[in-house]
């Protein structure tokens, strides 16, 4: 099969790409060393890898090494191999619903692989309760489009959830809706990185607006586009916390002197309800203000 055996590195290289999940190797074995699961879709030839931010490895071994190391224990779930279609009209919701439950039913430490397309979600998505629940783009994130219309949005709510996020996907409102596409009222060290936005109202709410829980340690890094100009809420809403860090953003929304517009914030937190936030290279344009802190009466200032 033309395949070479590098002594030095220890590794076989050259191998055609595989049929199933058995040929050329039995990538299933692997799930012995890694300590989760291994599944591919029908289009096995099509897989690619990409690393997350905490693994430093840019190939397969490399990386099963780094998180066996660790004592990671993940499983990949390829959402088409779940009834998740992911062809813009189909409504996938009650597929994606299916995979959070069995993620949650698992203890969490999953990574969920959505391909190429637009999977369309129009209903209220499960709750992710579980820690270290990644849900990511097969390609770049304008290839991978994740729609979230009506009441659909992501949420991790729980005192186990420690870890998780977003990564190389397009998160798409339909164009006013004051649903978050992601909700954290309890969640601590999620990752959202190489976002792109599309007509979205609400991207987030961080913490709880009631006092009762809060959020730690949220990371957006690397987010662009377009938000929605139908809706005068703040894109991200700082509600109850610690540590919000925004990194490299480039978001605009359409024009600032609309009706609608006005008092359009990219974000606004509770002054005293939130500490620690930074925003770091981030260009934000026709925007009504980048920042809005919503006074408290007797509270003291946050750190910025």
């Amino acid at each position: 099969m033309n395949a070479d055996l590098d002594m030095n590195s220890q590794r076989i290289l050259n191998l055609p790409s595989p049929a199933s999940a058995n040929e050329p190797l039995r990538l299933q074995d692997l799930t012995d060393f890694v300590g989760g699961t291994v599944d591919f879709p029908a289009d096995a030839g099509s897989v690619t890898f990409t690393p997350f931010d905490t693994i430093e490895a840019t190939n397969v071994q490399d990386a099963i090494e780094e998180v066996f190391n660790e004592g990671g224990n993940f499983s990949v779930i390829y959402s088409v191999s779940q009834g998740v279609v992911s062809d813009g009209v189909t409504d996938d919701t009650s597929a994606m619903n299916a995979i959070i439950a069995d993620i949650n039913s698992a203890g969490g430490n999953s990574v969920i692989v959505l391909p190429v397309g637009t999977t369309l979600c129009t209903g209220a998505l499960t709750t992710i309760t579980t820690p270290n629940v990644f849900i990511i783009g097969e390609g770049t994130e304008r290839a991978c489009v994740l729609k979230l219309t009506g009441a659909a949005g992501l949420v991790w709510n729980g005192a186990s959830v420690d870890g998780g996020g977003l990564k190389n996907l397009t998160l798409q409102g339909d164009d006013g809706a004051t649903d978050a596409a992601i909700n954290l009222p309890r969640a601590v060290r999620m990752v959202f990185s190489d976002i792109n936005i599309k007509d979205i109202g609400v991207l987030a709410y961080v913490g709880d607006n009631s006092g009762g829980t809060t959020s730690h340690e949220i990371y957006f890094d690397n987010l662009r586009g377009h938000c929605s100009n139908n809706s005068t809420a703040p894109l991200i809403n700082a509600l109850n916390g610690t540590g919000l860090f925004i990194n490299n953003a480039e978001v605009f929304t359409d024009d600032v002197y609309s009706s609608v517009a006005v008092g359009r914030y990219f974000l606004a937190a509770s002054q005293g309800s939130f500490d620690l936030i930074e925003l770091n290279d981030c260009t934000l344009q026709t925007f009504y203000s980048p920042l809005a802190i919503l006074a408290s009466a007797g509270e003291s200032n946050p750190e910025y």
